[in-house]
């Protein structure tokens, strides 16, 4: 239930000019009862490309709901005049998007060995095409940029915290974190050439930012462009936060959110990492058991 990009090269030993009325025919398909079935068909007039260079050729589509698991494919044949130049098939992997949440806070005093670095931020995408303008061929290089989106971490409601000399917030491990992501983008490209889905995923240090299924949390878009987590139902007033764990150790605690979309270039996850919460000290320090003498 998202449209993606599907993209294929075509090249050629000679120019290939819009004169030559090349043309380029796409089919996704699949096998059923032994028989192929086509889900979805385009076709783009005009194809061209440099002597001796590589052209992109793409096409979106939307994708049916019920395809989940299913060995799809999709083929692109080049033609001129009705004859085949080439022909490229590709095996298309479609994946419901899984619905993931991390497990409860394990309230355990045994020390874990949290992943403390997140990996490198992906922002920027660009790609390029061959199209042929005033009589000549010309390299368009298209791109986005997502530098001046914000993962902005804050401590989550009713949690006390204090901020050090650098402006950080300081918080004791158990208590929970807010987090909203707000995505801003520059586009040097027309907008038929990206696709954007609504998925989008929280990571955490605790897990080592690992991706399998319930290591992270899938946010819940709130906004045009802002996402955040879920409601908490085991949090007060079901507040959208994630409790970091008793037992993480005295450091930086920062998170890593993955946004999905498509480009010509292919799929494309904007990576971005949280502004930092420092962790000192744990919630022991603040809530006890009390004992009382006598009847």
């Amino acid at each position: 239930d998202n449209y993606v990009i599907s993209s294929f090269v075509f090249s050629s030993g000679k120019d290939v000019k819009p004169s030559d009325s090349v043309k380029a025919d796409f089919q996704v398909w699949t096998i059923e009862d032994s028989a192929k079935t086509v889900i979805y068909s385009s076709h783009k007039d005009n194809v061209v490309v440099p002597e001796g260079e590589e052209n992109l050729v793409w096409f979106k589509w939307l994708v049916p709901t019920d395809l989940d698991s299913r060995q799809v494919f999709g083929t692109v044949t080049f033609t001129k005049g009705g004859t085949e130049l080439t022909q490229s098939t590709t095996k298309l992997h479609i994946t419901d998007k899984p619905d993931s949440t991390v497990p409860d806070t394990n309230y355990s005093t045994e020390k874990i060995e949290p992943g403390r670095n997140p990996g490198q931020e992906n922002k920027y995408t660009s790609w390029s095409v061959w199209e042929f303008t005033t009589g000549k061929f010309v390299k368009k290089t298209y791109s986005l940029d997502f530098s001046s989106s914000e993962l902005l971490v804050t401590p989550g409601e009713g949690v006390l915290y204090f901020t050090d000399d650098d402006g950080k917030y300081v918080i004791k491990s158990g208590y929970g974190i807010s987090a909203r992501l707000t995505l801003s983008y520059s586009q040097a490209c027309p907008s038929d050439m990206i696709s954007h889905s609504d998925y989008c995923i929280m990571l955490y240090p605790e897990f080592e930012y690992k991706e399998t299924l319930n290591s992270f949390d899938t946010m819940e878009k709130t906004g045009t462009n802002e996402f955040m987590l879920k409601q908490n139902p085991i949090a007060e007033n079901s507040s959208r936060i994630h409790f970091t764990p008793l037992s993480f150790p005295d450091g930086e605690y920062t998170v890593r959110a993955q946004y999905l979309m498509w480009t010509p270039k292919g799929e494309f996850r904007v990576s971005l990492n949280s502004s930092s919460i420092l962790i000192d000290l744990d919630a022991y320090k603040d809530w006890y058991y009390g004992t009382k003498k006598g009847n």
